[in-house]
């Protein structure tokens, strides 16, 4: 397949674009989520290029997936062309953020190693970076759009965790579970300290406090024998909760 199958990617990847399009819009920005999107899509026949050339026993890809391959590459370069000549270079101060990361997780991934939490994390948080780079080009200051990202940056930390705490919980492992509670609990005294600074909204505070309550309502209760597909479910509506309640928050100053 040349689409993604992993779900968990694109929850991680539309979630801090959408975030930072309704807070910060802007024509670059949107060029910026394009060129992310274009990304994502080539990464995966890229890979399978990369393979079949330094192993013979992988087939290589018909015409038609390499020229999907370098179509969606020359698009994600050419929206970030774009939008770096719209709004200034200032916008890929991020990239030094997201390029070791995601060199770190491609590396796991030829590997085969993209399951381990180290690699997840990386690539969660290199995808997460697209929230500050689309607040810059939306004109944001350095410093508030460093703000914006560290929000979908611990949702990431966040639901990764649950999210490997809860399937284990399925298959009957009843290990990190405390970890995953006193993970989300620091988060929500981090955030709330900082929303009581007037640092972040209330409001992402406040969609950090859901999220917490669904965590400690599903792993206290140790409920086992869920789906990944309902689980990846229940996670994309939480997302969408997360992103609306912290953009309204950033928009209207609470």
């Amino acid at each position: 397949m040349l689409i993604p199958q992993e779900h968990g990617t694109w929850n991680l990847l539309l979630e801090p674009i959408a975030l930072g399009c309704l807070v910060a819009p802007s024509w670059p920005g949107a060029l910026l989520a394009l060129s992310a999107l274009a990304l994502i899509l080539a990464r995966t026949p890229l890979l399978r290029l990369w393979s079949a050339r330094s192993k013979p026993s992988v087939k290589s890809l018909p015409p038609l997936a390499r020229t999907w391959a370098y179509a969606w590459s020359a698009l994600a370069v050419l929206g970030l062309l774009a939008a770096v000549g719209l709004s200034g270079i200032r916008i890929l101060l991020p990239l030094l953020i997201a390029l070791p990361l995601g060199l770190f997780q491609l590396r796991s991934q030829l590997l085969r190693n993209a399951r381990s939490l180290n690699a997840e994390l990386a690539g969660g948080l290199a995808l997460s970076t697209s929230t500050m780079m689309i607040a810059l080009a939306g004109g944001m200051s350095l410093g508030t759009a460093a703000l914006l990202w560290i929000l979908p940056a611990l949702r990431v930390l966040l639901s990764i965790l649950y999210i490997r705490a809860r399937l284990r919980l399925g298959r009957g492992e009843m290990g990190a579970v405390d970890d995953v509670l006193d993970a989300h609990l620091v988060v929500l005294v981090v955030l709330a300290g900082l929303a009581v600074g007037g640092w972040v909204p209330a409001l992402a505070a406040a969609a950090f406090a859901v999220l917490g309550l669904r965590t400690l309502f599903e792993l206290v209760r140790k409920q086992r024998g869920i789906s990944p597909r309902r689980l990846g479910l229940i996670e994309v509506s939480l997302g969408i909760v997360f992103v609306v309640m912290t953009a309204a928050g950033f928009r209207a100053g609470f």
